[in-house]
Parts: C-alpha cells; sequence; structure tokens
C-alpha cells in the first residue's frame, strides 16, 4: 500500500514549469495543473487529457534524455547542465 500511495504522489512539493514545449506548440503547464488540483471533482473528458498530458510529457523526457545520450560532453560542461537544471527546477 506504501508504494502504491508514494507512486501516486512522488510528484508533490515538485516544481511544476510554467510552460513546456512539445511538438512545437507551448503549453501551459503550470495553469493547467493549478487549474485542476482546485476542482471538487475531474470529468472523463479531464483525466483523458490529463493522460495525454502525461504521455506527451513522457515522450519529451525521452526524447531530451536519448539527446543528452547522444552528445559528448565534458566533465565541467555536464556539471553546468546538472546546476542550470538544478537552478530550474528550484523556482
Amino acid at each position: 500500500m506504501l508504494t502504491a500511495l508514494h507512486s501516486r504522489l512522488f510528484w508533490v512539493g515538485q516544481y511544476i514549469p510554467n510552460n513546456i514545449e512539445v511538438g512545437g506548440k507551448n503549453y501551459h503547464l503550470h495553469d493547467y495543473v493549478w487549474e485542476l488540483i482546485q476542482k471538487e471533482t475531474i470529468t472523463q473528458t479531464e483525466k483523458v487529457s490529463i493522460d495525454k498530458c502525461i504521455e506527451m510529457i513522457s515522450t519529451k523526457e525521452k526524447e531530451d534524455e536519448k539527446e543528452l545520450e547522444g552528445q559528448s560532453l565534458t566533465q565541467d560542461e555536464a556539471k553546468a547542465l546538472y546546476h542550470e537544471l538544478q537552478a530550474c527546477c528550484v523556482q
């Protein structure tokens, strides 16, 4: 039960970017998430939309990871990228 609960709440307290670009389109992710968490209930249509959003973000994440894997970075470049991402996620 604890594992199931953890998997459902892993995102709590995590930074949600204001915007995310997927497939050349810009999405206002933070606003979307904020609107959803303010609702008492979520419709089936909204659930489908949420699933599509999660799928798009997961695909983007995999694409970004693959791009990074293919790059040849020096140790200093890798550290700079790491710190840039950390700063982004703390905002």
